[in-house]
This record gives structure tokens, C-alpha cells and sequence, in this order.
């Protein structure tokens, strides 16, 4: 949530021009000596040090256990003076490391991301007591805080928060008056309160700087560093801040019943699960069938890896030592088949990626993706595929950083409009310099459907749904069944017997391998969509959702309705067309009871069939 436009008392969003000693020190305010020895050097590029880089504030430690500051120059009052009234401090975490100066490479994160409140006397040797109020923030949990730190005397007073410190959040603590002379510490993420508060007396924080920690190694990197104070009441300024206030109670609320809701649908654990494994420590011996025929088994074959992959290597030389519970055949032929540096392991990395290419632009960076040979087709991109396939390895041969990797890059990012420039040059897209147009597979249709009616079961985990042939031939959900709502993942899949709706859609059956479903455009979609039961049932689900959410609003109702079906509202020629069918419906209608649901229910339909609903753009 954004702040209110209130202007804070103290800042400091480190300008690139702006020298980091405009506004810290290497002393505490008032305090003749350096904190910490040795100190830390304002611009430095060796730690400790802390200079401005790409306009952010970075925090260079040089090691060793010794403690040291970075403080303002300015000192604050942290006992606000009456009751109700507060301060706070917050600043945004970059980073949690910062990289080497000479080589550029990251170093090693911080394992606490500590910051002083009423920073004053470094070696404690003043006559004021309190102060030096250490924030030791924990990247895995709740939050320690020292009184009098550094120093023999120094003291905990327990923890506050429990989120956690992780970069690209912003982090702080607000400081609140209450009564009998007392204040309260609260812990604060995103702006949001974070755990219970912590009460301390208020002789515990005396006028002083707010201070970064440096010590054992831990560098980091902040940004926009704020000390803001309350409104004074009566203003318009403090009803702008309740009013935020509010909006944050609010905000926390309904995240707290978000999760509580969240945790409500959690499925129990499963008390026994289903596996397979190889229980024989000596293999069976595996023959030679004699023109395939298991009837005329010939000689043993040894076991070996692909001959033109294989650079010497056998596979009992990967096997566990005796004494193991299976053969580790298929533990050994993982390891080969991944092994680093290995041709067996670029090419199941190039596969791969692009399968999963395909699935998210249409089409491959190969176009023959069960064949990435001599005979099969060239990559378009063949850099991009290697690069790609390195990638995937070095994160650990993971599906979700490579589909990160893709969905997040700019070529995917760009519009499907066409260009005629472009389109004289590539037709076909190659180049991709658009997104391409591709109808959505079978099973995400029919997801759409139940997800914009409102009705999809979210379920993960349990039987198959049946899907029985009738009497005309056609292969049917029982709507009546359980679970005949959730995912298409669950639909029972015969050899030869596919769902109709699915196989209209080209869904292919389990017979032969498929590496790259057909796209075809027949008569049979579209009377798929205009008198299928699935299609009816869920438009008239959807039109009863709009009517629930929605209201009475004729407008409302077909803003939401493009939204569920094409991901984006109505232009104005859509708008008043929606406007004029569903009154002509209602006329068309008007016998039954209730003309206007079966309106928006046809309304529905029409946008169920749309090739905005239909197709990625």
C-alpha cells in the first residue's frame, strides 16, 4: 500500500550524486570518537565501508568480529511526546549481499541485517543511560534486540516480528508512546505490523542517531532510508494517516482470513502412499527375444548405455555396494544420464527445453521436438537453445526456474499485433518479433470454463473422475459424480476413449506418443460450444455468479464477465454491443421467468466462444 503523501521528517534516497558523508558519519551524533575500530570509511570500496552505488546504499563489512556503526549525523527524539503520538524508521532491503569490487561476483549473504536506535555513545561511556538500541535482524525469523550494544553491559530484552529479513521488502520499527511512561517497539514489513510489540521504559531510548551495524561479515545493500513522526492531531494530516492506518488494519485482516481460509482447504496427509521400487538386489537376467517374440528368448544381454552417448563408461561401475536393498540400476542410469559435462546430459537438457518452449510459445525453437537430429529440422535459435539448456542445468535441472526464464523475458512479454513490416520479412514468426496466436490445449479449456463459472474444484489430490460412453457414443463427465468439476487432470483417460469435448479440442489419445498436438479449427468446436450440456451448464453457472457478485448492475456484470472470460475488460463497441444483445435476449426471453438471467446466460455462452476466450494473445 502506498504511503500517505505526508513528507517524512528525515530521508535519504541516495542520490548517485549525493556523497554518503552528506548525511552519515562514522561517529555517533555528539560523540567525539569513531564507532568501532577500525571505523568505517565514508566511499569507501574496501570494508568496512559504506559508499553509494546505482543509487543504493551499500554496506560493506571487511570482516572479523568487531562492531561499528554507520550513523546520521542528525539525532532524533525517540519518546514521542504524548501518549498515542509515535516514530519510526524504515528503509528498503536491496540486497543481502553485496559484490566483491574487484571481480564483481556476489558475496556471501548476510546472516543478520542489524540497525541501532538512539545511536549516541559508542563506548558507552557517558553519563546518560539507555540507549544504543540493536535491531538484529533475522532472514529466518524473529528479531533480536540489545540494549546498550556493544559493550559488557549490554542487555536483551527478547525478540520482536518473525516474518523474517529477505531483499526487496522494507523493513523498521515504530516506536509508540503509551501510558505510565512507557513505550512500545513494533516490528514492521511492507509497512504491515509484524508479531506483537515489544514495552520498554522510555528512559531506555534517549535522543539519538539511527546507525546501520557493521560486523562479521555482514554486507548488504538499502535504499530510501525514512524517519517519519505522527501527525499533530486535529490536522489534515493526521486524518490522512488514520485513514492509512485503517486501510492497513484492513489490509492485515483480510490477509489473516485469506490464510486461515487457505489453511481450511489444506487435505489431510495421506496415511499410506503408493510407490514402486526394485526390491532384487541381483537383477533378473534379461535375453535377446528372437524376432521379439518372448517365446524364443536367446542369449543374455548385458546391461550398457547407449553406444554412440557412451564415452567408456559400464553401468555396474555406478552400482551401490553389495549389501544394498535393489539392484541401483536405475539409480546408476540417472546419474548417467544428468552426468556433468556429459553429451547424453546437453542433449536431455536441449529436449527439454524445448518441450517446454513449445508449450509456452506453440511452437518450438526446433520445430520437430521428437527429433532433434541430423534429419530433424534446425533451431530457429540455436544460441538461445544452448543457452537455455546451460541454464537449466546450472539451476539444477528445475522446471520452475526455466518457465521463470521464459515467461519473464521480454519476447514473451510482447504484443500479438501484427506489423506489416515484420510480417513481409517472417510470416511464419520465427524471429519472434510478436507473440504468437495460439488456441489454448483441451484441458485448459475446459478448466477455463469452470473457472470463469466459478465452479472448478481446486482439489490436488485423490480418485479419478469417470468418464463413461452413452448410449450415442459420445464419452461423457457425469456432472453428478464427485469431483466431476475438478480439473481435467483427473479425467479418466482410456486407450481409444478420450472425453468428446476434449478430443474435439484435439486432445490425443493415449495410444501412440504425442510430442506436439495438433491445431485444427472444424465444425465440431463450434458446436461444441453452441449446444454442448458442458458448455450450457457453465454459462448458466457464470451467469448466476455475475448475478451474485455483481448485483444489479448491467454494467458491472459484463466488465466482470469479459474479465473472467478474455482476462481484460470491455472496449467501448464491446460494451454497447453487450448492452444491446442482452436486450434483445430479454425480449426474445420474455415468457420465461426470469428473462434476464437467461440473457445474461446467453451473453455468457457468446463469450465462452470468443477468440479472445479462446486463443493466447
Amino acid at each position: 500500500m502506498n504511503r500517505p503523501p505526508i513528507a517524512p521528517r528525515w530521508e535519504d534516497t541516495f542520490e548517485p550524486e549525493s556523497p554518503v558523508s552528506v548525511r552519515w558519519s562514522d561517529t555517533a551524533p555528539d560523540d567525539d570518537r569513531p564507532a568501532g575500530s577500525p571505523p568505517v570509511v565514508l566511499g569507501g570500496s574496501t570494508g568496512p565501508a559504506a559508499r553509494v552505488r546505482d543509487g543504493v546504499l551499500q554496506l560493506l563489512e571487511g570482516g572479523g568480529s568487531g562492531d561499528r556503526w554507520l550513523c546520521t549525523r542528525e539525532s532524533f527524539a525517540w519518546r514521542p511526546p504524548e501518549v498515542g503520538g509515535w516514530i519510526q524508521v524504515g528503509f528498503d532491503l536491496v540486497a543481502v549481499n553485496v559484490p566483491d569490487p574487484a571481480t564483481g561476483a556476489a558475496g556471501a549473504d548476510a546472516a543478520r541485517i542489524g540497525y541501532v536506535l538512539a545511536a549516541r555513545d559508542f563506548s558507552d561511556s557517558g553519563p546518560v543511560a539507555g540507549g544504543n538500541l540493536l535491531i538484529d535482524g533475522n532472514p529466518g525469523g524473529a528479531s533480536a534486540v540489545h540494549l546498550d550494544y556493544p559493550g559488557p553491559d549490554s542487555k536483551s530484552l527478547g525478540s520482536i516480528g518473525g516474518q523474517g529479513y529477505r531483499a526487496g521488502h522494507r523493513y523498521g520499527v515504530r516506536i509508540t508512546r503509551l501510558e505510565q511512561d512507557r513505550l512500545a517497539l513494533q516490528h514492521q514489513v511492507d509497512g504491515l505490523p509484524d508479531g506483537q510489540p515489544l514495552t520498554l521504559p522510555a528512559a531506555d531510548l534517549p535522543d539519538g542517531g539511527f546507525a546501520f551495524e557493521f560486523c562479521c561479515g555482514r554486507s548488504f545493500q538499502v535504499d530510501d532510508v525514512r524517519v517519519e513522526t505522527s501527525p499533530r492531531p486535529g490536522t489534515r494530516e493526521a486524518e490522512v494517516w488514520t485513514a492509512h492506518e485503517q486501510a492497513l488494519a484492513g489490509q492485515v485482516r483480510r490477509r489473516d482470513e485469506r490464510l486461515a481460509a487457505l489453511q481450511a482447504q489444506r487435505l489431510p496427509r495421506p496415511g499410506r502412499v503408493a510407490w514402486v521400487t526394485d526390491v532384487r538386489r541381483e537383477p533378473r537376467p534379461v535375453p535377446l527375444l528372437q524376432r521379439g517374440n518372448p517365446k524364443t528368448p536367446g542369449e543374455a544381454v548385458a546391461p550398457a548405455f547407449p553406444a554412440f552417448l557412451d564415452r567408456g563408461q559400464s553401468l555396474p561401475v555406478a552400482l551401490p555396494p553389495p549389501g544394498g536393498r535393489t539392484s541401483g540400476r536405475r539409480l546408476a542410469w540417472a546419474r548417467w544420464l544428468t552426468a556433468p559435462g556429459s553429451p547424453q546430459a546437453s542433449l536431455l537438457a536441449r529436449v527439454t527445453v524445448n518441450r517446454v518452449w513449445q508449450h509456452c510459445w506453440g511452437t518450438g525453437l526446433v520445430d520437430t521436438p521428437d527429433n532433434l537430429g541430423l534429419s530433424g529440422a534446425a533451431p530457429s535459435h540455436p544460441e538461445l537453445l544452448d543457452w537455455l539448456a546451460a541454464d537449466f542445468i546450472d539451476s539444477g535441472w528445475s522446471l520452475r526456474h526455466l518457465l521463470r526464464r521464459i515467461l519473464g523475458s521480454h519476447a514473451f512479454h510482447q504484443s500479438s499485433a501484427p506489423r506489416a513490416e515484420a510480417l513481409a520479412i517472417d510470416p511464419s514468426n520465427r524471429g519472434l518479433w510478436r507473440h504468437p496466436v495460439h488456441r489454448l490445449d483441451a484441458e485448459a479449456l475446459r478448466d477455463l470454463m469452470l473457472a470463469a463459472a466459478g465452479v472448478l474444484d481446486p482439489k490436488a489430490g485423490g480418485p479419478y473422475v469417470p468418464t463413461p460412453r452413452n448410449g450415442e457414443g459420445e464419452v461423457l463427465v457425469d456432472e453428478s459424480a464427485p469431483g466431476a468439476r475438478a480439473r481435467s487432470l483427473f479425467l479418466q483417460r482410456r486407450r481409444t476413449q478420450v472425453p468428446t469435448l476434449l478430443a474435439n479440442f484435439d486432445a490425443p489419445s493415449v495410444v501412440f506418443n504425442c510430442t506436439r498436438r495438433a491445431r485444427t479449427t472444424m465444425p465440431l468446436q463450434s458446436l461444441s460450444l453452441l449446444n454442448s450440456d458442458f458448455t450450457l451448464r457453465r454459462a448458466a453457472e457464470m451467469a448466476r455468479r455475475l448475478e451474485r457478485e455483481c448485483g444489479r448492475s448491467e454494467t458491472a456484470m459484463v466488465r466482470r464477465a469479459f474479465l473472467l472470460t478474455c482476462g481484460r475488460g470491455p472496449d467501448v463497441v464491446e460494451a454497447s454491443a453487450s448492452g444491446e444483445f442482452l436486450a434483445r435476449q430479454r425480449s426474445l426471453h420474455a415468457a420465461d421467468a426470469d428473462p434476464g438471467h437467461r440473457a445474461l446466460a446467453d451473453l455468457c455462452q457468446s463469450l465462452l466462444a470468443l477468440n479472445d476466450c479462446l486463443y493466447l494473445r
